[in-house]
């Protein structure tokens, strides 16, 4: 129970909370962990919100001709599953990218939970409208940005949301393979390994199976994009 209410503290948008609404929270919970490449849920099939503590998740749907299309990328702090309305069911999968660990809770529960706890429910209705302010921004790009810029704006996204400071470099801790980068940015995957490996010989990045380091200021990587 201790580590429940521990993790549970760790997520962005219940960090306000009381010790006893935190309390309250994690009776409900449960706890569970995920390997690398392994389902946390198939589209349509979670009935319940994940609270991510450790790892990252990525969330992908699948046209019809089967090809697989990456939404979004979280990290440790996040909220994923089914945390809006009745009869609004997730379309995606989620999968996890390395060792993950999650608490989760029906969705039923976490309605009831929010229902008495107002201040909350503004604060998901302000998180949900910045997640679709990442989505427009993300359809704008790859629809009107070329290959390169597409996948310079998606490595400063994930510095700005997920990096942290080492020295004066900032270090994504994602595990994200170019193939999954080229899913994120609609490139293929020749073009993304071109990329990379043309700003690490620029000096703006560096990268490995399990990081991305943006060296130095981020206005560096930013400034590499395209002149349109």
């Amino acid at each position: 129970m201790e580590d429940k209410i521990w993790y549970l503290k760790q997520i962005n948008i219940l960090v306000d909370l009381t010790k006893d609404q935190i309390m309250s929270l994690g009776m409900q919970c449960a706890m569970n962990k995920y390997k690398k490449g392994d389902a946390v849920y198939f589209p349509g099939d979670s009935k319940n919100i994940y609270f991510l503590k450790i790892g990252s998740i990525k969330l992908s749907s699948h046209t019809e001709d089967g090809k697989e299309v990456i939404s979004e990328v979280l990290t440790a702090g996040e909220i994923f599953g089914k945390y809006l309305g009745e009869g609004i069911q997730p379309q995606e999968e989620a999968t996890a990218l390395d060792e993950v660990m999650v608490c989760y809770m029906p969705f039923e529960k976490w309605r009831e939970f929010v229902q008495i706890n107002t201040a909350l429910n503004v604060k998901i209705f302000k998180w949900v409208g910045f997640r679709i302010m990442r989505l427009e921004r993300k359809l704008e790009r790859l629809y009107f940005k070329d290959s390169k810029t597409k996948v310079i704006e998606l490595l400063v996204d994930l510095s700005q949301r997920l990096g942290k400071k080492a020295g004066t470099d900032t270090l994504i801790n994602v595990s994200l393979t170019h193939e999954e980068i080229a899913k994120l940015t609609d490139t293929g995957r020749q073009g993304v390994t071109t990329i990379l490996n043309n700003l690490r010989e620029d000096g703006v990045i560096d990268y490995d199976r399990n990081k991305i380091v943006i060296k130095g200021d981020r206005i560096n990587l930013a400034n590499a994009v395209p002149a349109q």
